[in-house]
C-alpha cells in the first residue's frame, strides 16, 4: 500500500497568509507619485481566459479592447497621504493599506459574490438558455427596460473575480492635495501621468517592480498577462476619474455610459444593500412592511446614504433618524412651505456630496440626530430604547469607538463600512458582545458589495458581442449598457448571500463573521492566526 505524502501545517499570521495568496507590484512616476498594485496570484500565474481579442494591430490605448478572464482580479483606487518628511514609512502604510483593502474589502467580497452565484442567486432570473426570464422595468428614464427574453449568457456565471487594488502614495502632500481634489487646476496633469504608466502595464505593454509586503524587491521589470487586473480610481469626488484612465487602459471598470458603462458604483451598491435589508426581514429580524419601523441611517449624506435616504422614504417609512458629520447643526432645520419637507442645513465644506445643494430634502416626519467624526453617537444608536434597524452608510472604524450599550436590545446592525468589524479576533469580540445582546449585526463585505458585483456586469458587457463597448468598436455605434440589469443582478446576489449568513449563523449559534469565514473559506476573517496545510 502506498504511503500518503506527510503534510506539513504552518501557522500562519493573518498577514502572513494575505501575502501568500498576493502579488505586490511598484510603479514609480517621477516628480508626482509611487502606485502600488496588489494583484491575486492566481489572476497572474494561472489566467483563465474568457475574452481574449486580438489587439496585436494597435499600440493606441484608445482602441485596445479589453481583456477578460475568468478569475481577474479587481478592486478599488485610493490616495495614500504621505508621512512629510519619511518615504519609509509613507510606503510601509501605502502596503500595509493595499493588503487590507485588496484581501479583506475586494477578495472577500468577490469570494462571497461567487458563492451566491453556486448557491443559486440568478437560477431565477437567467435561464438554462440564457435568457432573462422576467420583464424589468427601468428605475428611471436614464435606464432601459430589460424584456423577458433578453439575450444574456449564462457564461458571466463564469467570471469568479479575486481581489485587486491600487494605492497611490504621493511623492509629498501638496501632490496629494492636488490628487484628491477634483477642481484643482493641476488635477488632470497629475492624473494623466499616473494614469499613462499604470495603463501601461496593466495593458501588458509594460513591466513593474515585484516587491514583498515589507517592501523588498522581488523582480525587476515584472509583467502581468492581458486581464490579470482591473481597477477603479475611486477615491475623492470625482466621478469622472475611470474615464480619465480609461484614456489610457480599456483594463478599468466604472466607466461613462458613452463608452459602455456602468458609471458610479453607490448606486449599485446601495441596491445590494436593500437586498440584504429585504432578506433580513424575511429572516424575521424586522418588519419591513412596517411603515413605523424604528431605523437609523447614519451617514446620511454620502454618496450612498443619500441614495439610501431617498429610497426609504421612496418606500413610505416614516420613522427614520437621519444622522451625519456633514450636517451643520449650528443652524436650524427648516421646512418646505411647498412640499413640507425638511431641510436639513449641509456644512459648506461638504456640499459637494448634496450636488452643492444648501441642504438635503427629507421628509416631515423624520428626526435628526447628532453625529460625531470617527463614531456613532447615543442619539442615533437610539439610546437603548426600542429594537431598530440601524444602517450605517460610512467609513472607517466607528463602531469599535461607539457605546454598544447604547444600540437597542434585539435591534439589527447594518454596516456598509467594511472596517466597522475590524478582522480576526478583535472584530470577533465585538460580534459576540453584539449577539450576546441579541443584536444581529452584518458586516459590510456581506451588505456592500453591489458596486464590485455591477462592475463584472459592466466588463461582462463591454467584453461581449452581447453588447457593450466591443460591439460599439465593430459598429461604430454609442454602446448601451442596461443598468437596470446590473441592479437586478447585484440585488439578487446580496440577498442571497445575506439570507445564507444569517441562516447559518442561526443553525450554527455563531456570529455572522464566523459565518462569512466558513462561506467564502477565508478562516483570516474571523482569527488571527491560521493554519496553512503544505504536501
Amino acid at each position: 500500500m502506498q504511503a500518503l505524502p506527510e503534510v506539513n501545517v504552518l501557522k500562519l499570521t493573518a498577514q502572513e497568509y494575505v501575502n501568500i495568496h498576493t502579488y505586490i507590484y511598484e510603479i514609480p512616476i517621477p516628480n508626482t507619485a509611487t502606485v502600488f498594485l496588489a494583484i491575486n496570484r492566481e489572476s497572474v500565474d494561472s489566467p483563465e481566459v474568457l475574452v481574449h481579442p486580438d489587439n496585436s494591430g494597435t499600440s493606441d490605448p484608445k482602441n485596445l479592447k479589453a481583456v477578460l478572464n475568468c478569475n481577474s482580479s479587481y478592486g478599488g483606487t485610493r490616495a495614500e497621504p504621505p508621512v512629510e518628511g519619511d518615504y519609509e514609512q509613507s510606503r510601509l502604510n501605502a502596503l500595509e493599506s493595499l493588503l487590507k483593502l485588496s484581501f479583506y474589502e475586494s477578495h472577500t467580497k468577490h469570494k462571497y459574490l461567487s458563492k451566491t452565484n453556486e448557491k443559486g442567486a440568478l437560477d431565477e432570473l437567467i435561464s438554462p438558455e440564457s435568457k432573462i426570464k422576467n420583464y424589468l422595468k427601468a428605475q428611471n428614464e436614464a435606464q432601459k427596460d430589460i424584456p423577458e427574453g433578453y439575450d444574456f449568457s449564462r457564461d458571466f456565471l463564469k467570471l469568479e473575480f479575486r481581489g485587486g487594488r491600487a494605492i497611490i502614495l504621493s511623492e509629498n502632500l501638496d501632490i496629494h492635495e492636488i490628487i484628491v481634489d477634483a477642481s484643482h487646476p493641476k488635477a488632470y496633469e497629475v492624473y494623466s501621468s499616473i494614469f499613462k504608466e499604470v495603463g501601461k502595464f496593466l495593458n501588458g505593454q509594460t513591466g513593474a517592480t515585484k516587491i514583498d509586503f515589507q517592501g523588498n524587491v522581488v523582480e525587476e521589470d515584472s509583467f502581468i498577462p492581458a486581464g490579470a487586473l482591473f481597477i477603479t480610481p475611486d477615491f475623492g469626488p470625482n466621478k469622472r476619474l475611470a474615464d480619465y484612465l480609461h484614456e489610457h487602459t480599456p483594463q478599468v471598470l466604472g466607466v461613462d455610459a458613452s463608452v459602455g458603462g456602468g458609471g458610479g458604483k453607490a448606486a449599485y451598491t446601495v441596491s445590494g444593500f436593500f437586498g440584504a435589508f429585504d432578506a433580513a426581514s424575511e429572516q424575521g429580524l424586522f418588519n419591513a412592511d412596517d411603515e413605523n419601523l424604528p431605523i437609523s441611517l447614519i451617514g446620511a449624506a454620502g454618496a450612498m446614504g443619500s441614495d439610501t435616504a431617498k429610497r426609504l422614504a421612496e418606500k413610505g417609512f416614516k420613522n427614520v433618524l437621519v444622522s451625519d458629520i456633514a450636517y451643520d447643526y449650528t443652524k436650524p432645520v427648516e421646512t418646505d412651505s411647498t412640499t413640507g419637507e425638511k431641510l436639513v442645513p449641509i456644512l459648506e465644506s461638504e456640499r459637494y456630496r448634496m450636488n452643492g445643494e444648501a441642504f438635503q430634502r427629507i421628509p416631515s416626519s423624520w428626526g435628526v440626530a447628532l453625529a460625531e467624526p470617527g463614531k456613532f453617537t447615543d442619539e442615533a444608536l437610539g439610546k437603548n430604547g426600542e429594537p431598530r434597524v440601524i444602517i450605517a452608510m460610512t467609513f472607517g472604524k466607528a463602531l469599535k469607538h461607539s457605546n454598544l450599550d447604547a444600540i437597542p436590545y434585539n435591534s439589527t446592525v447594518l454596516l456598509s463600512e467594511n472596517w466597522a468589524i475590524p478582522p480576526g479576533d478583535e472584530g470577533l469580540e465585538i460580534m459576540k458582545a453584539l449577539k450576546d445582546r441579541g443584536i444581529m449585526a452584518l458586516q459590510g463585505q456581506a451588505i456592500t458589495p453591489g458596486g464590485a458585483g455591477n462592475s463584472k456586469v459592466e466588463i461582462f458587457f463591454r467584453a461581449t458581442e452581447n453588447g457593450g463597448i466591443t460591439k460599439a468598436m465593430e459598429n461604430e455605434q454609442t454602446p448601451t449598457y442596461h443598468k437596470r440589469l446590473g441592479h437586478e443582478i447585484v440585488y439578487r446576489q446580496v440577498k442571497q448571500g445575506a439570507s445564507d449568513l444569517l441562516t447559518l449563523a442561526k443553525e450554527r449559534d455563531i456570529t455572522t463573521i464566523e459565518a462569512l469565514a466558513e462561506y467564502t473559506n477565508l478562516p483570516v476573517l474571523a482569527r488571527n492566526f491560521v493554519l496553512q496545510k503544505f504536501l
